[in-house]
């Protein structure tokens, strides 16, 4: 902050001596003004300095401001769990009856699960559908190479 001021009253000083040694400006206005520019020096050092320190300041809120906005792992899981409970209602509404569904039960409902193994075109023959009561532990079980990881 202070180099600006200082460059710009060593250029005003230089182009004053020079008009000095053509004779354009006599040497005791020259003294004059070498002394005024020397008075505004620290003033025009502290504007400078102002300067500055608003630029700093300003790029210290933006940042507070982007870490502010930023997505949390809490907005993501906020947005998750509202896409499920959406999902949630969409499957409700296209069971049958509708009946002994039990939204805040621990279940694990799956409905037309399909799968494609790498490097095939087929689906497997038929949708998988199949719901998991709460508590119960489930093994999978199958011949080598049917993908049960």
């Amino acid at each position: 902050a202070n180099f600006i001021p200082t460059m710009f009253g060593a250029l005003v000083m230089i182009l004053a001596g020079f008009a000095v040694s053509r004779g354009m400006m006599a040497v005791s206005a020259y003294v004059a003004f070498v002394g005024a520019v020397n008075a505004f020096g620290p003033a025009a050092s502290a504007i400078f300095m102002d300067i500055f320190n608003m630029a700093k300041g300003y790029a210290a809120i933006c940042k507070v401001a982007h870490l502010l906005n930023s997505d949390t792992r809490r907005k993501q899981l906020q947005r998750g769990a509202a896409r499920r409970k959406k999902k949630m209602a969409e499957y409700i509404k296209t069971l049958k009856d509708g009946t002994g569904f039990d939204e805040e039960s621990p279940n694990l409902i799956v409905s037309d699960l399909t799968h494609v193994f790498k490097g095939q075109e087929n689906v497997i023959d038929r949708p998988i559908n199949f719901e998991i009561q709460g508590g119960n532990v489930v093994m999978l079980k199958g011949g080598a190479s049917i993908g049960k990881k």
